[in-house]
């Protein structure tokens, strides 16, 4: 696709609901990815005769191949197509604040904020509150459901993610106004 300006104008943001449902998807598509490639790697690295302990240089290297196989997913639907899966379902485009495709540096920039964000609600409740890991997941969980909260109080109605990345959301029905 080029990188030509799109006409937004009869167009809206998408109503909450269907964002997360998006996201939802999203995450199970690259989530499952992620596994298998995760899985395949353990698989490669064991019939080698290593084994992979936790907190191991090993298991921070497969999580790392997780959040980057995540990020080449999330990339490159948003480059080629201006839609993940779940976007494409709930027919929802990513859009830089002119109506145009993204570029590669807010792709990025919207996916490290979003990690960034999830981290510091994970770190925040795992070593300052010294919670176990489940809640710190739901405490960094929660971290995500601000950064949405946030869209609500924003004139564009843009997540703190989208404001930081320079992104937005568009939602592809014509004339939706049930945000």
């Amino acid at each position: 696709m080029s990188n030509s300006p799109t006409n937004t104008a009869p167009y809206s943001s998408p109503p909450m609901y269907r964002r997360l449902i998006a996201m939802f998807y999203d995450f199970a598509v690259a989530g499952t990815l992620a596994t298998i490639v995760a899985g395949f790697m353990s698989y490669l690295l064991e019939k080698r005769g290593l084994t992979i302990e936790p907190d191991s240089g090993l298991t921070y290297t497969i999580f790392g191949m997780e959040l980057l196989v995540g990020f080449l997913y999330y990339q490159w639907f948003c480059m080629h197509r201006g839609q993940t899966l779940g976007m494409s379902v709930w027919k929802i485009r990513i859009a830089n604040l002119s109506g145009q495709m993204v570029t590669y540096p807010q792709v990025l920039v919207r996916y490290v904020s979003l990690l960034a964000i999830m981290l510091a609600g994970f770190l925040l409740g795992y070593k300052v509150f010294a919670y176990s890991s489940t809640s710190s997941i739901g405490l960094g969980l929660l971290f995500l459901a601000g950064t949405l909260i946030w869209s609500y109080f924003n004139q564009r109605k843009l997540a703190l993610h989208e404001v930081i990345s320079q992104t937005q959301l568009i939602d592809l029905r014509p004339n939706s106004k049930d945000s």
